[in-house]
């Protein structure tokens, strides 16, 4: 996919114009649209190159709280406790 830039803080992290955040961990991937057409896309694209499984919307991701309202037109990401 031609325009992703990578993160300067986390390698596995990448982006595109502010349209959708992509990020990698281990063999699993989070991605977050703008937009529902910006999110379909990048999935029909991924299907196209790999074998790929979507999973229902994430709700928890490595320790942090995940909420996302379309609608309304906000996402929450939070955590919910620290580990030392």
């Amino acid at each position: 996919m031609q325009g992703l830039k990578r993160a300067h803080s986390d390698l596995s992290d990448y982006s595109k114009d502010d349209e959708f955040y992509i990020a990698f961990y281990v063999d699993d991937l989070f991605l977050m649209g703008k937009g529902e057409r910006a999110e379909k896309s990048v999935i029909s694209y991924l299907c196209s190159v790999f074998e790929v499984t979507v999973l229902v919307p994430v709700k928890f991701l490595l320790g942090v709280h995940i909420d996302k309202n379309r609608k309304e037109g906000w996402n929450l990401i939070e955590t919910k406790q620290v580990l030392f």
